[in-house]
């Protein structure tokens, strides 16, 4: 069994969420969007800069997963102004959980989703929120089993393709 260690992100670690953000969404979603659409997304949305601001933000959190030596994976979580929809004081947004293909099926899923759990409690939140694309099935499933209902939707654009996330809420009672 793998050893699992979680780092808080820094600054200095924007090189290796920049690359694990790239390959995880390529494994995810390339085969379901245009190649033009996501060069544009990933150049965007990781860019070093922009990654670099959202770790200087103190109301958003960055959690690498270390599989060994290997960053096999990381959480982002906002808090208040940082959250990317509904901006709810009592909520903590789980914006991203982000696993290599190679790490995908092991759990690490659940330990992510625990770690997030943890924060909003240790915070004081009342629940999670997070988007997740409308044809992500397996992802959908995932979270309506552990909890999580359909409160909304919102527009997600990738490249010059906007696409529908479903926005899901797990109360934390």
């Amino acid at each position: 069994m793998a050893y699992y260690q979680f780092v808080r992100g820094t600054e200095a670690m924007v090189n290796t969420i920049q690359m694990l953000s790239i390959e995880t969404f390529s494994e995810t979603f390339g085969d379901q969007n245009q190649a033009v659409d996501l060069a544009l997304f990933l150049k965007k949305a990781y860019a070093t800069e922009k990654l670099l601001r959202e770790l200087e933000d103190s109301d958003t959190f960055f959690y690498l997963l270390y599989a060994g030596e290997e960053a096999a994976g990381y959480l982002k979580l906002n808090v208040d102004s940082a959250q990317s929809d509904i901006h709810d004081p009592a909520a903590l947004e789980v914006e991203r959980i982000y696993i290599k293909r190679a790490y995908q099926g092991l759990g690490l899923g659940r330990l992510l989703m625990c770690k997030a759990i943890e924060e909003a409690k240790g915070l004081g939140k009342c629940y999670l929120w997070l988007g997740v694309w409308e044809k992500n099935e397996h992802a959908l499933g995932y979270y309506r089993h552990n909890g999580f209902y359909q409160i909304g939707k919102h527009d997600f654009v990738v490249g010059s393709d906007v696409q529908t996330d479903l926005l899901m809420r797990k109360d934390l009672a």
